[in-house]
């Protein structure tokens, strides 16, 4: 019978790619602390509120001296495990975790034979903990824009906005809204429009009352497995307004 340890070094090796020859075959001076001792601690971004991903802190015992280590994480108890990095100490911080959801950790011990070739010598049990939830609130930022022209022209109009970068997002989703003529209490959602930079140029804008809601987007690799990324969007920091087109109003903000 396969013992449950081997078999942790069979996951771990196939996970990461490593020699399996001889893998789990030494004992390492600390192996039970080592695989009873993986604390994972779930912590704020040091951005604070102005960030919308959170981080998570890792440490373990020593397995041996000169021992290196590999990281893994995952989205569910069984994987599919991501290789996060490969550390020299007992602690790691792993930032640009999603809000709000459940993590599971693993550590694996390595012994490098050569510059290519490691072997798992010893893995830790899983460790999960549940991310911090963002506490980044809606604000009315700083932005600028302009018109081609100006909003009394006869449309279609062209609008330039900008706005504050803001801290670890990959791009921006707008969100457009046109205001109801008939209901100025009513808006009726646009196509959304996404841009990596902090400038938007729409064109062929035509009349309307339009209000742009700009919301950061974060892009977390090999999320929930290898290969995939996901992304999520933060709440619309930024709210500008525009009318476009005779009878439209004084102009624009």
């Amino acid at each position: 019978m396969i013992s449950h340890t081997f078999r942790r070094g069979l996951v771990a090796s196939f996970v990461l790619g490593l020699s399996v020859t001889n893998a789990l075959s030494a004992q390492g001076p600390n192996t039970a602390a080592f695989r009873a001792g993986l604390v994972v601690t779930p912590m704020r971004s040091n951005n604070g509120p102005m960030d919308f991903l959170q981080w998570v802190a890792l440490r373990w015992p020593v397995y041996s001296a000169g021992t290196r280590y590999r990281v893994l994480r995952a989205a569910a108890p069984n994987g599919p495990w991501v290789l996060e990095h490969e550390v020299a100490g007992v602690v790691d911080t792993i930032p640009r975790m999603p809000p709000s959801v459940v993590v599971y950790f693993r550590v694996v011990a390595l012994h490098q034979e050569t510059m290519v070739k490691s072997i798992a010598l010893d893995t830790t049990n899983m460790a999960s903990t549940t991310t911090v939830a963002s506490t980044m609130v809606g604000t009315i930022g700083g932005y600028s824009f302009s018109i081609s022209g100006l909003c009394s022209v006869t449309p279609p109009s062209t609008v330039k906005f900008s706005w504050a970068r803001v801290p670890n997002a990959n791009g921006y989703r707008l969100r457009v809204l046109l205001l109801v003529p008939s209901d100025t209490s009513t808006t009726v959602p646009q196509p959304s429009v996404l841009v990596r930079d902090t400038v938007l140029v729409q064109t062929n804008v035509v009349a309307g009352k339009y209000t742009y809601v700009v919301e950061p987007q974060y892009d977390i690799a090999n999320w929930p497995g290898p290969g995939q990324t996901l992304s999520l969007y933060g709440p619309g920091l930024v709210r500008m307004r525009v009318n476009v087109g005779p009878g439209m109003g004084p102009g624009c903000g």
